[in-house]
């Protein structure tokens, strides 16, 4: 089984959760690891894992077309890092956004959301922007924002090892036992 893992990384979260994927999934088949940037295709794989960073509850806009762009056809899997807690409102967004884009997959392989540190830069870009750029409710988002931001923080190991895990199991289930 010849699987591609891609990714889209600003900080090196999402690039260490595609590392630690392909570290912990290299037993069942041949991996390729690589950024979407540099214009890497799905074809020619038996499966994929595709990645990126949250931006607005949707994954960064290069992952976004690059995950599109996957054939409905390609056994596809979806992996995230975000800086809010992937079991917050906000978390439960992206997970609906993501299953929106596994939907036209005739075999989903799943999703995997993890926490993320977010980037100092941006951080600071939010303390400063002005409240009312952020709507009505401008005050309270900015606020959520900038905490959310504070507490972020990377992935725990048993985190990254139940990425692994749901994936490991999805995979078997639809491409190794299916011959491919």
């Amino acid at each position: 089984m010849k699987g591609l893992i891609a990714y889209s990384s600003r900080t090196g979260n999402t690039q260490k959760l595609a590392q630690r994927l392909a570290d912990g999934l290299a037993n069942i088949g041949q991996w390729t690891l690589a950024d979407i940037q540099q214009g890497i295709s799905p074809e020619g794989y038996d499966c994929v894992l595709a990645g990126g960073w949250i931006d607005r509850a949707w994954p960064d806009k290069a992952s976004r077309q690059w995950m599109e762009a996957i054939p409905a056809a390609m056994p596809c899997g979806l992996f995230v890092t975000m800086g809010a807690d992937p079991s917050s409102e906000h978390g439960r967004k992206v997970m609906a956004n993501l299953e929106k884009i596994l939907a036209r997959h005739e075999r989903a392989l799943g999703m995997a959301v993890l926490p993320g540190l977010v980037d100092e830069k941006l951080l600071a870009r939010v303390r400063q922007m002005p409240a009312q750029a952020l709507g009505d409710e401008g005050e309270s988002v900015k606020q959520q924002m900038v905490e959310a931001g504070e507490q972020s923080r990377m992935p725990t190991e048993a985190e990254y090892q139940a990425a692994v895990r749901t994936f490991r199991q999805a995979i078997t289930d639809a491409c190794i036992d299916k011959g491919e």
